[in-house]
């Protein structure tokens, strides 16, 4: 319903793809008339995922392996609040560009220093 919503609009692909994205984040927390509830949104990281990060020194997120227990990660509810719209793609490609490239050279300097 919602990409067929987004694809019938006059507006330009881009404007369609925020559109289509910022729509599924309020459908998760619950503020879209497509569902009428919100979803619980948390992660579920690999057991090792935490341990690879720390060594890595990147940012991890927390294991939520027990669904009885409260989910220590649950960021559902203001998910289309802390959306930000794309206005140009090149920015975000040379950005995701310049991570990847710091993460090798950070995996091959611990490689070389082993």
């Amino acid at each position: 319903m919602l990409i067929v919503f987004w694809e019938t609009t006059e507006n330009s692909s881009l404007e369609k793809l925020n559109g289509l994205a910022f729509s599924i984040l309020a459908t998760l927390d619950g503020t879209s008339n497509i569902l009428p509830t919100s979803f619980i949104v948390a992660p579920s990281p690999h057991p090792e995922d935490k341990d690879y990060c720390i060594e890595n020194g990147v940012n991890y997120f927390p294991s939520n392996e027990h669904v009885v227990d409260l989910i220590q990660g649950d960021v559902g509810g203001i998910l289309h609040e802390l959306f930000v719209p794309v206005n140009k793609v090149e920015p975000i490609l040379k950005k995701v560009e310049r991570r990847h490239i710091e993460q090798m050279k950070k995996l091959t300097e611990k490689q070389a220093s082993e």
